[in-house]
C-alpha cells in the first residue's frame, strides 16, 4: 500500500493518520506514528478484522487502494464518517503538503523623476523604513535635478561664473572687463570694442533682461584683405538671464589703423554715482553706451527718462562733456 491510512496515535490514542513508508506526526499531541508495514483499517483496533468487523464475523474483502495520498474510497466507510474522505470530528486529517514559496518576496516600484525606478521589497519590519527611504530619495532626486537644469550652460554659451560674474546681479563694469579672457582666446589681439546695456540700476548692476551687450574685435583679422578672415574679425557677446552668448562677426571691408581703447578710470559705477544726485534711485534705469563709430570722445552716454537726461560722461574724469 503507498497511501495515507487512518489508525490510532500510540502515544494519546486519539485518531491519526499512518503512511506505510514514513512517520507522520499525530495532529494532536505531535508524537509521530511509524511507518506501518501492515496498516490497520478505518480506526480498527488490534485484532479485529478488516473495517471493524468483530471476532468471529467474516471478514469483509479489502478493496483496492487508491493512489498516493487519495482519501480512502466510499465503500466500506466506517460509521461516524462525514461525506465523501471527509473524517467526522474526532478523526484527525491527513497532512497537508505546504504550498510552495515564492522565489522571492514581491516588490513594488517607486517612479522617481526623469524615468528612474527604485524598487522596494513589500513586507518585512523594515518596510517602513524602507518606503520613507525611497520618498527621501525621490525628493532629493527631484531637488537635484532642477538645480542641475538651473546650472546646465546652453551649448556654445558661456556660465556666469566662469567670468566671474553672479547670474541676475551682473556688475556692469565687470561685464566688459572680464569678458577679455575669452575674447583673447578667439585672437589674441583682440581689445573692447564697444558696450551697451539698456538698463543700468543704481547700484552699477545691470538688468540683462532688458538688452546687454559687449563687443571686441581683432585688429589684424580687420585689416584681413580675405574675406573668409574678416568675417571672424568681431565677437559680440550677448547677456541673456541665464548665460553669455558669444556670436561670430565680421567687417564687409577692410579695416586698418585699429588700435586698442584706453581702460577707462571712469567706471560705470561712478557715473550712477553721480547719476543719483539726479534721482536714479530704487528699480530705476538708464542706459549708458559706448561705441566709437557714434562717439567723438572716450566718453560714457547715457539716455534716460527717470531721471530724464542725455549726456556724456569723460573716460578720465566722469566730467559731463558739453
Amino acid at each position: 500500500m503507498n497511501g495515507y491510512v487512518q489508525t490510532r496515535c500510540p502515544r494519546c490514542g486519539n485518531a491519526a493518520w499512518g503512511h506505510p513508508m514514513q512517520a507522520v506526526p499525530c495532529n494532536s499531541c505531535g508524537q509521530h506514528v511509524p511507518p506501518m508495514a501492515t496498516p490497520q483499517g478505518w480506526g480498527q483496533q488490534p485484532g479485529m478484522g478488516a473495517f471493524g468487523a468483530a471476532p468471529g464475523m467474516q471478514a469483509q474483502p479489502q478493496q483496492a487502494q487508491q493512489a498516493w495520498g487519495a482519501p480512502p474510497p466510499v465503500a466500506g466507510q466506517p460509521p461516524g464518517m462525514a461525506g465523501f474522505g471527509t473524517p467526522a470530528p474526532g478523526f484527525a486529517q491527513p497532512p497537508q503538503q505546504a504550498a510552495p514559496q515564492q522565489a522571492g518576496a514581491p516588490k513594488m516600484n517607486v517612479n522617481l523623476p526623469y524615468g528612474i525606478k527604485l524598487p522596494i521589497n513589500i513586507g518585512g519590519k523594515h518596510m517602513k523604513l524602507k518606503v520613507i527611504g525611497g520618498v527621501i530619495l525621490a525628493i532629493a532626486v527631484a531637488v537635484g535635478g532642477v538645480m542641475f537644469k538651473k546650472a546646465k550652460t546652453p551649448k556654445g554659451s558661456l556660465s556666469y561664473s566662469s567670468v566671474g560674474l553672479t547670474s541676475g546681479k551682473v556688475d556692469a563694469d565687470a561685464a566688459y572687463l572680464n569678458l577679455a579672457k575669452d575674447a583673447t582666446k578667439w585672437k589674441k589681439d583682440a581689445f573692447l570694442w564697444s558696450v551697451n546695456f539698456q538698463a543700468v540700476r543704481a547700484d552699477g548692476t545691470v538688468d540683462v533682461g532688458k538688452g546687454a551687450e559687449v563687443v571686441y574685435t581683432s585688429p589684424s583679422a580687420s585689416a584681413s584683405h580675405a574675406k573668409s578672415v574678416r568675417n571672424d574679425s568681431v565677437r559680440k557677446y550677448a547677456l541673456g538671464g541665464s548665460a553669455i552668448k558669444p556670436a561670430k562677426y565680421g567687417w564687409n571691408d577692410v579695416i586698418d589703423g585699429l588700435e586698442a581703447h584706453p581702460e577707462p578710470t571712469c567706471k560705470i559705477k561712478d557715473v550712477v554715482e553721480l547719476l543719483k544726485k539726479q534721482g536714479l534711485t530704487g528699480t530705476k534705469t538708464v542706459r549708458i553706451t559706448f561705441d566709437p563709430k557714434f562717439a567723438d570722445f572716450y566718453a560714457w552716454r547715457v539716455i534716460g527718462s527717470d531721471p530724464k537726461i542725455d549726456a556724456l560722461f569723460g573716460w578720465s574724469d566722469c566730467q559731463p562733456i558739453k
